[in-house]
C-alpha cells in the first residue's frame, strides 16, 4: 500500500517469551524504506512510556522550512532541507467571518491616486528614495535587483576544528540540516559521507547560506550530529548537521566589566545551599502555556454555548508554601549576609522627607551601633560593605581608632 501513499507501522508491547508478531503482521506492515525513516518497526516496547514516546515521535509533522542545494564544489550539489528543532507555540491569528454565512472574508487591496482618485495598476506604482535632497525613483524590478545577492542555496567554503566555535558565536536559534533524496538522487549517500568524515575528524563545515530569495547572505557552521537510539531501537537523536548562524563583526560588541562588589565565600556557599534545596526534575511537557490554554478554553465555551469557560491552572506560578517549607531559615540567613542591617528588600521605599523650610519637620534616623564582635564577624565574612560610612565612623570612635591629631607648624 506504499504506492497509494499509505504506510502501516506496527507499534506494540511485548513481554519476554511472548507472542511473536513478525510472521502475523509480515504481509500487513509496510516494507522498510532505504533510509529507514518509515516502515517496519517490529522491535517491541517493554514499557508503556517507551510506546508513548514512539507514538509521539510519529504523530509530530516534520516539515522543512525551506529546501535548497548544498554546493560542495563545482557541479556537486546535495539537496537538503532546513528544519526548525523547536518552535514556540502561539495563538492562531483571528479569521474574519461573514455574520450571515460564517464564511471567511476575503480582503482585496487597491491603490488609488490621491488627487484624481483613479485606480492605479501595479505597473504604475513606483518606489522612491530621497538621497542628497534628491528623490530617486526606481522600478519594482530595480528594487528587487538591489535586494538580491544571489539565488537561494548553501555553498561550502571550508572546514574548521570544533575548538574554533565559541559560545558567544550564538546569535539566533540554530536549525537542522537533513538530506532530501526526493529532490536530487544520491543526496543521502553523499550527505552521510560528509557527516561521517566531519564527525571522525572533529571539524565543522563553514558555508555561505542564502535561505530564501532576497535574503541577505549569512555565514553558518554545520556541526555534525550522529544518530542515537534507545534500548527499544527508537531514534532519540537524528543524524544530520546543526546549522549555527555565525555573527558578523558588527554583531559582536565589547562590554565593560560591571563595577560591583564580589560576593564572599560565605555568601556563595549559602546560595549553593538554597539552590540545592530548590532543585527538581524538570520536564518540558509538564508545563503548559496558560495563555494558550485559556484561549482554547474560551473557544470551547463559545462553540458549546457554555456560560463560562473552565478555569486554567497556571503551572508556571511557583509553589510558595512548598518552597518556604524546603528552605526554612536559609532565606533569612542569606538576607542577613547580603543586605545591610535594618534593610528590608520587600518594603517599598518611603516618601521623601520634607525639609524644615517646607514645614516638614523630618525626624532623624536612629543611630545603629555595632559592637566589636559584630565588626569581627563582618570582617571574617567579608560583609563590611553592608555597613554605612556613619556607622563605621561611630564604631571607630567607640573603639579608639579616631583620626590622628593635626601637627602644629613651627
Amino acid at each position: 500500500m506504499t504506492h497509494c501513499g499509505v504506510v502501516i507501522d506496527l507499534m506494540h508491547l511485548m513481554k519476554p517469551g511472548g507472542f511473536d508478531v513478525a510472521p502475523f503482521f509480515r504481509d500487513i506492515v509496510s516494507p522498510p524504506d532505504d533510509e529507514g525513516d518509515l516502515g517496519l518497526q517490529l522491535e517491541p516496547c517493554g514499557k508503556m512510556e517507551d510506546l508513548r514516546k514512539r507514538v509521539r515521535a510519529k504523530e509530530l509533522n516534520k516539515r522543512a522550512m525551506v529546501r535548497i542545494n548544498l554546493c560542495l564544489g563545482e557541479g556537486v550539489n546535495v539537496a537538503v532541507g532546513i528544519y526548525a528543532p523547536a518552535i514556540a507555540a502561539k495563538k492562531p491569528g483571528p479569521v474574519k467571518l461573514y455574520r450571515e454565512s460564517n464564511e471567511p472574508v476575503r480582503s482585496k487591496t487597491r491603490t488609488f491616486h490621491t488627487q484624481t482618485g483613479s485606480l492605479l495598476l501595479p505597473s504604475e506604482i513606483k518606489k522612491a528614495q530621497v538621497y542628497g535632497k534628491r528623490q530617486i525613483v526606481m522600478e519594482k524590478d530595480e528594487v528587487d535587483a538591489i535586494k538580491k545577492f544571489e539565488d537561494p542555496g548553501m555553498i561550502l567554503i571550508g572546514f574548521k576544528p570544533m575548538e574554533k566555535l565559541k559560545r558567544h558565536h550564538h546569535i539566533r536559534p540554530s536549525t537542522f540540516l537533513y538530506p532530501e533524496e526526493g529532490e536530487v538522487k544520491g543526496s543521502a549517500c553523499l550527505f552521510s559521507a560528509l557527516l561521517t568524515k566531519c564527525s571522525e575528524r572533529n571539524v565543522f563545515a563553514v558555508c555561505r547560506c542564502v535561505s530564501r530569495r532576497n535574503y541577505p547572505p549569512r555565514f553558518v557552521a554545520l556541526v555534525p550530529q550522529n544518530e542515537e537510539l534507545d534500548e527499544a531501537k527508537v531514534q532519540i537523536t537524528p543524524p544530520g548537521f546543526n546549522v549555527i548562524y555565525l555573527p558578523y563583526a558588527d554583531d559582536l560588541r565589547t562590554l565593560d566589566t560591571p563595577r560591583c562588589p564580589w560576593a564572599s565565600k560565605t555568601q556563595v556557599d549559602k546560595m549553593k545551599e538554597i539552590v540545592t534545596k530548590l532543585r527538581f526534575k524538570y520536564r518540558s511537557d509538564a508545563f503548559e502555556n496558560p495563555v494558550i490554554q485559556q484561549h482554547y478554553r474560551n473557544l470551547e465555551a463559545l462553540a458549546l454555548d457554555m456560560d463560562a469557560p473552565e478555569n486554567t491552572e497556571d503551572l508556571i506560578m511557583p509553589k510558595v508554601e512548598q518552597i518556604n517549607q524546603r528552605l526554612g531559615p536559609l532565606v533569612q540567613d542569606f538576607k542577613d549576609l547580603v543586605y545591610p542591617i535594618g534593610y528590608n528588600p520587600e518594603n517599598k521605599p518611603g516618601a521623601k522627607r520634607k525639609t524644615a523650610e517646607a514645614g516638614g519637620g523630618a525626624d532623624k534616623k536612629p543611630k545603629v551601633e555595632v559592637t566589636e564582635d559584630e565588626l569581627r564577624a563582618h570582617m571574617q565574612n567579608g560583609t563590611l560593605v553592608k555597613l554605612t560610612v556613619p556607622v563605621l565612623k561611630d564604631a571607630c570612635k567607640s573603639l579608639g581608632f579616631g583620626p590622628p591629631a593635626p601637627r602644629s607648624r613651627s
